[in-house]
């Protein structure tokens, strides 16, 4: 029997689809490839573990795992472990004082590997959290030492500089503009990828401008956050003349948004190292959650940096209490959140050990359009008898946490040199 000949629209139509299956075997399988059309995931939980803090959970291999059976009993799908802080290290390099890191391996235990191979027994994933600008004093002198007094930001530092001006958050802040910063910041997250391969990400806290804060009896100080370097560069690539050692009233605008594109240079300068240095790598960073306000006051124009494609995650600390404000920021943050995922950071320390609140939080976040929340932190939530299994079945119940409470081969075997 012959075959019906086809038409000539007909035979153009199947040989469209075989193109088509040959370039997209998906599309003929019924897959939906387009970003907007993708399956739902399971919403993602991550929790932030101390260095130090109340129980400096890095010095000891038995608080660790104490720390990462938390994790575990919580259903944590993603784990913020922070290995620099100060100016201090725990891990392993030449770039920066690693006493910390020095100490742990005479206790026989290295605290990363550890956690690395706990997470990954079970499935979850390990970020290195990393305080980039903020450096604490004495603790960190060896780094701020190095880097020279003409890379610290004025007003900062110090106990009392005087004037009545101080940091939010005390310490010295290193200047973002200058290079001598950001070439030794990329050399130590270098010192940090090669000695852990399986490291899934590295995770900048403090990347940001620090907030003036005053006692209300003067003028911000025209120098404050600044340093001679910056303000001559300013002053070099702008052409605005200007009071010597300071930023004239004027000038401060101009001089914020100058400074802010510093800021997101020195991220992609960092980007580029971390991907020489292992390509995929995840890049994420805690940022403040109003947008404009992030941008504005902090030069942490993070919109731009996940735009850019900069950032892989990021994590806006929505910590407010008031649900219409945790709302309305987390509103704002989602609808900036670019070409990254998002995970809302959530300030479960401030919740009373209530798990039933914490779980609605995080159920929250996710129903704002975030991929899921991280809950601050571990130090804060770990004296409350139980919360973690508790807040943990919450939360797999409504098929938020990722895992389940499984063992995870335990110990600290995983963590030996």
């Amino acid at each position: 029997m012959t075959s019906p000949r086809l038409s000539p629209v007909a035979f153009a139509t199947l040989r469209l689809l075989a193109a088509l299956a040959w370039l997209c075997p998906a599309a003929l399988a019924g897959e939906k490839s387009l970003p907007g059309a993708a399956a739902p995931r399971t919403p993602r939980l991550g929790l932030w573990i101390e260095c130090e803090g109340k129980l400096r959970t890095l010095d000891d291999p038995a608080r660790l795992s104490a720390a990462l059976d938390h994790a575990r009993e919580l259903g944590a799908t993603d784990l913020f472990v922070q290995v620099f802080r100060d100016g201090r290290a725990w891990f392993a390099t030449t770039e920066t004082d690693d006493a910390p890191w020095r100490r742990a391996q005479e206790k026989g235990f290295n605290p990363l590997r550890m956690a690395i191979g706990r997470a990954h027994a079970r499935g979850a994933r390990v970020h290195a959290w990393v305080n980039l600008l903020r450096v604490g004093r004495p603790s960190g002198d060896r780094l701020l030492r190095d880097l020279g007094d003409g890379a610290i930001l004025s007003g900062t530092g110090a106990a009392d500089a005087g004037d009545g001006w101080r940091p939010d958050t005390p310490g010295a802040w290193l200047d973002p503009a200058s290079p001598e910063v950001g070439a030794r910041l990329g050399t130590i997250l270098t010192d940090l990828l090669r000695a852990y391969p399986a490291l899934d990400g590295v995770h900048l806290d403090y990347v940001r401008s620090p907030l003036p804060l005053g006692n209300g009896r003067g003028a911000l100080p025209s120098a404050f956050g600044t340093t001679a370097a910056a303000i001559g560069r300013f002053r070099k690539e702008t052409g605005r003349a200007g009071p010597p050692g300071g930023i004239a009233g004027g000038d401060r605008a101009a001089f914020e948004a100058w400074r802010r594109d510093r800021l997101t240079d020195l991220l992609r300068g960092l980007r580029r190292v971390l991907e020489s240095a292992r390509p995929g790598i995840v890049l994420s960073a805690a940022v403040m959650p109003e947008p404009g306000e992030a941008a504005g006051r902090a030069g942490q124009d993070w919109p731009r940096w996940t735009e850019e494609g900069i950032l892989d995650l990021v994590v806006p600390m929505d910590y407010a209490t008031d649900i219409v404000a945790f709302d309305r920021a987390g509103r704002a943050c989602v609808a900036r959140r670019g070409k990254a995922q998002m995970l809302i950071g959530v300030g479960a320390w401030r919740m009373g050990g209530n798990a039933g609140a914490i779980a609605s939080r995080v159920r929250r976040a996710t129903d704002l359009g975030a991929d899921g929340a991280v809950l601050f932190s571990h130090d804060n939530l770990a004296a409350r008898r139980n919360l973690f299994g508790r807040l943990g079945d919450l939360l797999r119940a409504e098929g938020i946490a990722g895992r389940d409470a499984a063992p995870d081969g335990g110990g600290t075997a995983q963590g030996a040199r």
